[in-house]
């Protein structure tokens, strides 16, 4: 009669450590704050990381936040948690005196300055004065509205008709006599008249 049942025979072995130790999430703690962003109404930032993460039948991390931005100068009351449940509205603390609302500042003007020359002597010219900023305007201030340059006519009277004279030769002397064999003689002139500032010059080859 042939043999019957079965060759091998398996079994779990109970009393021995499992493969993959259970172990829970671990959550690192919180880092510094960041400098604020801003001297006035900025904001700043820490971080978290998971330092160990869940294993076998370990508990995971809770659904939080591993990043936390808040309001800073001011700052809040107190810090938000946001491992709270049910975490209160942030109520935030008085801004510095610096960042408080100032009074407003309206816009000032320089005294205007001198007058310009005529850009003509007689037949109408024209002339400008000018002014810069004093104080710009700041915190919602009254910007300046008048003009900052302002021309004029001046010499407005017409011009007297120039008469142009022009520069005139006198006669030539008589020649003089030679100085030499061979020489040469020169005779001369002048100018009788003068050009004045729009009479034509003497011309010394006329």
């Amino acid at each position: 009669k042939a043999a019957a049942g079965q060759r091998d025979e398996f079994q779990v072995c109970s009393d021995l450590p499992p493969c993959i130790p259970d172990s829970d999430c671990i959550l690192h703690e919180w880092g510094e704050w960041s400098h604020c962003s801003c001297h006035c109404f900025g904001i700043r930032e820490r971080n978290r990381y998971i330092s160990h993460f869940a294993t076998g039948k370990g508990k995971p991390c809770p659904v939080t936040a591993l990043k936390v931005v808040e309001p800073c100068n001011p700052g809040p009351v107190t810090t938000y948690d946001p491992d709270e449940k049910y975490a209160s509205p942030i109520k935030l603390q008085d801004p510095p005196l610096d960042c408080q609302e100032k009074p407003p500042v309206n816009c000032e003007l320089h005294p205007w300055n001198d007058w310009t020359q005529c850009s003509s002597e007689c037949g109408g010219g024209q002339r400008e004065r000018s002014r810069t900023v004093r104080t710009p305007p700041k915190h919602g201030g009254k910007p300046c509205e008048s003009d900052l340059t302002v021309v004029e006519p001046c010499n407005e009277e017409p011009c007297h008709e120039r008469v142009c004279t022009d520069c005139q030769w006198g006669a030539w002397s008589e020649w003089g006599g030679c100085s030499r064999c061979g020489g040469q003689k020169y005779r001369h002139r002048s100018i009788v008249q003068m050009a004045n500032n729009c009479g034509k010059e003497c011309d010394v080859r006329a």
